[in-house]
């Protein structure tokens, strides 16, 4: 993020709440999703509960969560990220022993012929 977003941001969001429906309102709305990309950590989410421009209190049930995901979703991503390697990865050797096989198969049964041919010779 850029330096002195975060300063930016409430500024946006204070004029915003101004007047939220008015195009001033929307477009100070969209200048603060511009100094916020992406996802909003806990952090900043506390720093704008802070300055009044978000309700966020453990009691009232209200908490702020920031929105960068979770630890679960990290877990899941390294868990799915193997499985799938080993899943692709099976799927080659299996490929290319099946091509292996198929390709010794000709190769084998001539060897075979030309040997019970001798016995008869």
């Amino acid at each position: 993020r850029k330096e002195g977003y975060m300063e930016r941001g409430v500024e946006h969001l204070k004029s915003y709440l101004v007047d939220p429906l008015s195009k001033a309102g929307l477009a100070a709305l969209e200048k603060a999703r511009f100094e916020f990309p992406g996802c909003i950590t806990s952090d900043e989410l506390k720093l704008l509960g802070e300055q009044k421009l978000l309700q966020c209190d453990k009691e009232g049930g209200k908490f702020c969560e920031g929105t960068c995901g979770s630890q679960i979703s990290k877990v899941f991503f390294v868990v799915f990220f193997l499985v799938t390697n080993v899943m692709i990865l099976n799927i080659i050797v299996a490929t290319l022993l099946e091509q292996v096989g198929a390709s010794e198969l000709p190769l084998q049964g001539a060897l075979t012929m030309g040997l019970s041919m001798r016995k008869f010779h």
